[in-house]
């Protein structure tokens, strides 16, 4: 980290003293969208003391969230003045105090490091790894920061505003070359080789061999031996998953007989870039991409994409509507919550048939959001300021025996098959503890 990243500033507001102000000296140096969402922009150089201050003096235990934003492109006046090229930014949160977040940014030029909070907040790990992937930032004292996401030696950080991909169109749709012209001609076919591939200059396939990376679990702890039998310990990949079930991903692990004694998590299997794609989209025509970030949780993520964009114009949403999206998003969490129940038994050993339980009473919702929406996994049903059209006759008597009825007999059957079933206590009680303390140190690596 450079000086010139150390004693970065901010303008600080002269009516009143910012929070934390006096916790670590120089620390807090300015405040960002005070009228609304305040965050604190904190110096690079303070940023350890100042989270070691929030967890163990203001009890904020709980990171929630490492991001990062590129401002390069921005040229609103919130900005003026300030040079530096990325925020880094940190939501925490107190699960003893409760409440919203603290929000932290820490500014950062381009090709400068930031010191890595994993030594606080463990659960920083891959979301750091994310943000180096995706902006190409640094983090100073990360135990392992390679790609996430993509591959070690992909060319570029493709969250940057400046990357484009292989087969950059245009900055802005609609491409003109699709409309109004329409007379597209795929990228494959302007290349001699017929593949969609464009090579970086200077870059030679054949002669490019993959960087070597450090993967804690690859190597062998310390040996000893268990009871009377010596084991050598070995390294097993349990993955990638199928990409239709539970999402892609790998743990790479080291186990002596049947001890597990280190995993890696590897989660770099299905990344679409979803939030470089909506650079390019009309606000609107972003609304069906997050029912795509995650198959079950359609109408939820409508709903977090339209309640962003109504805070941003200051929009008022009907009453009517506000309960019918609250109603979607609820049904949404039941379809979760039923999927997850069946699905953990599937994966502890018993196949298929409590899946099929629960998957019962999700398909008795997706005739729910069909009947609104047209669809049952993509609804694409909410709006800015509303919905796109009103409840169906009838739909309401549907969700009332649904939530009254139907859902509390089924919940309830599932508690009796399964809260007492053997596999369940066999490969569940017992197993792989966590400590409170721990377990909100680490949950954000799984968020």
């Amino acid at each position: 980290m450079s000086e010139a990243t150390a004693v970065a500033t901010a303008p600080v507001a002269a009516d009143a003293p910012l929070p934390f102000a006096s916790a670590v000296p120089g620390a807090v140096i300015g405040s960002w969208a005070a009228d609304s969402d305040q965050a604190l922009f904190i110096a690079p150089d303070k940023l350890l003391p100042f989270l070691q201050y929030l967890r163990d003096q203001e009890s904020y235990d709980f990171l929630s969230s490492v991001t990062c934003v590129d401002y390069s492109a921005y040229k609103g006046k919130a900005r003026a003045g300030i040079s530096e090229r990325f925020d880094v930014v940190y939501h925490l949160y107190s699960t003893k105090k409760g409440g919203g977040p603290v929000r932290l940014h820490v500014r950062i030029p381009e090709n400068e490091t930031i010191p890595s909070a994993t030594g606080l907040y463990p659960g920083a790990n891959l979301q750091e790894r994310e943000v180096y992937d995706l902006y190409g930032v640094k983090f100073e004292g990360h135990p392992n920061l390679r790609r996430v996401l993509t591959w070690e030696g992909f060319n570029g950080h493709p969250m940057r505003k400046d990357w484009q991909e292989a087969y950059f169109d245009e900055e802005t749709k609609p491409f003109k070359n699709r409309h109004p012209v329409g007379a597209y001609q795929w990228h494959e076919d302007k290349l001699p080789w017929g593949d969609n591939n464009t090579y970086p200059s200077g870059w030679d396939p054949d002669s490019w061999t993959a960087p070597v990376t450090y993967v804690p679990v690859s190597q062998a702890p310390d040996h000893h031996a268990f009871g009377e039998m010596d084991t050598q310990s070995i390294v097993i990949n349990l993955g990638p998953h199928h990409p239709s079930t539970h999402g892609v991903f790998r743990m790479l692990t080291r186990v002596d007989g049947e001890t597990i004694l280190a995993l890696e998590p590897e989660m770099g299997y299905l990344h679409r870039n979803h939030e470089k794609i909506g650079e390019r989209n009309t606000w609107l025509m972003n609304m069906p991409f997050t029912d795509r970030l995650d198959y079950i949780n359609s109408m939820s993520n409508n709903l977090g994409y339209a309640l962003a964009v109504e805070k941003l114009l200051d929009i008022q949403v009907p009453e009517r509507a506000e309960y019918i999206r609250v109603i979607m998003a609820e049904l949404t969490r039941v379809v979760n919550h039923t999927w997850s129940i069946g699905f953990i038994l599937n994966d502890l050993g018993a196949l298929q048939t409590p899946a099929l339980y629960a998957i019962e009473e999700r398909e008795m919702i997706l005739d729910l959001f069909e009947e609104v929406s047209g669809a049952r996994l993509m609804c694409n049903y909410l709006r800015f300021g509303g919905v796109v059209r009103d409840l169906t006759p009838g739909w309401e008597e549907r969700a009332k025996y649904l939530a009254h009825d139907r859902l509390p007999r089924a919940l309830d059957q599932l508690d009796e098959l399964l809260s007492g079933n053997e596999i369940v206590k066999a490969r569940g009680a017992g197993v792989g503890y966590l400590s409170p303390e721990d377990l909100l140190s680490l949950v954000s690596a799984a968020r």
